[in-house]
Formats: C-alpha cells, sequence, structure tokens
C-alpha cells in the first residue's frame, strides 16, 4: 500500500507540471460528500444509484468509480536521477478511500457484506452492479408480473403510485422500459372501485392523456372522494339534531280528555287486562278521581283502547 508522504513545494510543483491544475483539483476533495437519504438494499438499486450518480459527478468523482481516472505509478524518478514516492498516488489514494468509505456508509447489512473486501471505490461500484444492476429474464417477468397485478387496496393514490413508478423504474434500469399507454393501463386496473368514474372516463378516449395528465386527474378525483367523506358525517350529525322525541300513544284531546291505544294483547296471556287511569274532571266539574276500566279487545284487529268517561 502506498503512503501518503507530506506534499513539499518542490513536489507540488512537479504534480503541477505533470498534471493539469484541473485535473489536480478533482483529486483534491474539498468537503464531506452529502449523506444519501436512504441505503441501498436488494430491491432499490436503482433508485440508490439516482442519487449516487449526481453527486459523484458534482464533485468531479464519477471518473474514480467507473475507472476512468486510473491511479499513478506509486513512485517516480525525482530529479536527482533516484525513485521517490509519487504524490499525485498519495492523493489519488487519498481521494478513492474517501469515495469508497462514503458508498459504503450508504449501504444496508446485505450489500455491505459484499464489497467487504474490496479495496477500491471501483472494485466495490463493479460488486454492486453485477449482484444488483444486472438483471436476467426471469427478473424482467417478475417485475411486469408485480406491476401488472399491482393493487391499491387501502393505500394512497401516493404510495400505490409510487410502487408502480419503482417497478417500472427497474424496468427501464433492466433496458426494457414501459411503453406509457401501458403504464396507464396498469395503473388504472388496480385502483378500487370508487374510482371507477374517471377510469370509465379516460377509457372511453380515443388516446390517453400525457402520464403526468392522468396521474393528475386522479390525484383531483381523490380529493374529491375525501371532500365527500368528511362532509356525509356532518349531514347526518345535523339530521339527527333535528329530529325531536315524539310520543304517539299519548293523544289529547282539545276538551282535555287523555285517550291512550295499545296495539296488541297482554304479553302474559289473552284475557282483557284492567289497568288504572286517572281521570280529568268535565268542564262542569262534577269529579276527579281514579277508576277501574276494562280492556276490551277487539276480535279483528287486536287493538284495545281506554276511555275516561
Amino acid at each position: 500500500m502506498v503512503t501518503e508522504p507530506s506534499i513539499t513545494m518542490a513536489s507540488f510543483s512537479l504534480v503541477q507540471t505533470m498534471f493539469p491544475a484541473s485535473s489536480l483539483e478533482i483529486t483534491l476533495p474539498k468537503s464531506h460528500l452529502p449523506d444519501i437519504s436512504f441505503k441501498l438494499a436488494s430491491n432499490n438499486y436503482l433508485l440508490w444509484k439516482a442519487q449516487v450518480i449526481p453527486v459523484l459527478r458534482g464533485y468531479g468523482l464519477l471518473g474514480y468509480v467507473k475507472d476512468e481516472v486510473p491511479c499513478p505509478e506509486s513512485t517516480i524518478i525525482g530529479e536527482n536521477g533516484e525513485l521517490q514516492t509519487n504524490p499525485v498516488a498519495a492523493m489519488w489514494l487519498r481521494t478513492d478511500q474517501l469515495i469508497l468509505g462514503w458508498i459504503n456508509s450508504s449501504l444496508s447489512d446485505g450489500p455491505l457484506s459484499q464489497v467487504i473486501n474490496s479495496e477500491s471505490s471501483h472494485d466495490a461500484w463493479q460488486v454492486l452492479e453485477t449482484l444488483y444492476g444486472t438483471h436476467t429474464r426471469d427478473r424482467i417477468q417478475q417485475i411486469k408480473g408485480k406491476l401488472q397485478s399491482l393493487i391499491k387496496g387501502t393505500s394512497s393514490l401516493e404510495d400505490y403510485l409510487h410502487k408502480a413508478k419503482a417497478l417500472a423504474l427497474s424496468l427501464c434500469g433492466a433496458g426494457k422500459p414501459m411503453d406509457d399507454d401501458e403504464f396507464i393501463i396498469c395503473i388504472l386496473r388496480g385502483l378500487g372501485s370508487e374510482f371507477d368514474p374517471i377510469v370509465a372516463t379516460l377509457n372511453a378516449r380515443d388516446t390517453f392523456p400525457s402520464l403526468e395528465g392522468v396521474i393528475g386527474k386522479l390525484r383531483d378525483f381523490e380529493i374529491r372522494i375525501q371532500g365527500s367523506q368528511t362532509t356525509a358525517p356532518s349531514v347526518a350529525f345535523y339530521t339527527n339534531r333535528g329530529r325531536t322525541n315524539s310520543k304517539p300513544w299519548i293523544n289529547t284531546s282539545a276538551r282535555g280528555h287523555n285517550h291512550r291505544s295499545f296495539t296488541g294483547r297482554n304479553p302474559t296471556n289473552n284475557t282483557p287486562s284492567r289497568a288504572k287511569e286517572t281521570c280529568f274532571p268535565r268542564q262542569n266539574g262534577s269529579f276527579t278521581g281514579t277508576r277501574q276500566k276494562q280492556i276490551s279487545h277487539n276480535s279483528n284487529r287486536g287493538h284495545g283502547s281506554i276511555t275516561c268517561f
């Protein structure tokens, strides 16, 4: 392994002579690379790669993992004709190891165990590309089957679309991109019955709108569904509050007489039953009191009545 010496002014001048200033800036990392939002797993390689590539390209470090910036010779012949450590090789090694450590920090336990013996960023990149970036024919058919059988279920529309897009992106990364119309058909097929009106409207057209246009219409329709679901309980609550309790079995006449009707027979037997009624005074004030009354059941209608005389 190459040791990293201290760079003197003489050796720095030699580095400037052998390599242009622009390339020298590439080999000198000036700041900490940003963290990746989620780590690489067995099923998100393309999403992980979509985050890593722009960062490496932005910092001018993509050539290291692509093996486009090879490691310089570890030793060079100095001005005195003797072999000495090449400072450029030391800079390259330092930069490459920083990239390797950054890549390893973005891996979950499974992928990390696969690159544990990699000595350079390029070696680790090749291992990850081989294990997770290469898709066989069976893998492609499996992804297509998942996409075609994907169902929204109880998931939100955003979660459902995210899963569908992730599967479509996997097909694209495998070299088998899906046509927009075919992708739209897969999306519409997996929606629940509550989306039937908008699905029927889209299917009735001769051609589908753009993919983003279809997604926008589905989002607007979901907002309408959510609005109707929040409005319905409020209407039901208002209706229940507007009802009043009534007692249909009490009927009071204008003359102050109390009438009560009973439906059905006595629950214990079929014999007429007696009931006590408080009789209100007649208008001439002849009496007030309590009397026993006979409930006579109507043989045809099964109704009995009590009338206070």
